[in-house]
């Protein structure tokens, strides 16, 4: 027999709370952490010591390569020497923060 006038209690399932933490409307999802995450290593910045004679003659070339002379400055060894310590200081410097 059905009795219309009796209404059938909510469903014991949707009363109990969810396990665990509670759902925070702000949260980024894995995806946006990690884009947020790779903006801030970009904004890092790296300093780099190199000796004052390479820094001397780097400025040269620079000068001479704007002004479009065609003078060679700096050696293999000197260019060498300036990309060892750049990456080095960049490796150092970024990985630990």
């Amino acid at each position: 027999m059905n009795d219309s006038s009796v209404l059938p209690s909510e469903d014991p399932v949707k009363d109990k709370p969810r396990r665990g933490r509670p759902i925070d409307p702000n949260a980024m999802s894995g995806a946006k952490r990690q884009e947020r995450y790779r903006e801030r290593q970009k904004m890092k910045s790296v300093t780099v010591t190199i000796n004052r004679d390479l820094i001397d003659r780097l400025d040269a070339q620079l000068v001479a390569f704007r002004d479009g002379q065609d003078l060679t400055i700096l050696t293999t060894s000197d260019a060498d020497a300036l990309l060892r310590s750049i990456r080095k200081s960049a490796r150092t410097q970024l990985i630990s923060k």
